[in-house]
């Protein structure tokens, strides 16, 4: 039972830093593909990050 919650425990951290880095990813592309104006056109991703 205790490697069991171990096992998720260790799950759930692996699931979120997978989630952040598709999130900076995507936030990385944005950044390149608008150029100058990606304060402006990629304002929305930046709030899903975690702080």
């Amino acid at each position: 039972a205790m490697f069991d919650e171990r096992d998720r425990i260790v799950r759930e951290k692996w699931v979120k830093i997978m989630k952040l880095r598709i999130l900076r990813e995507k936030l990385n592309e944005c950044y390149h593909r608008e150029g100058v104006n990606h304060m402006q056109n990629c304002r929305g991703l930046v709030p899903a990050l975690p702080e």
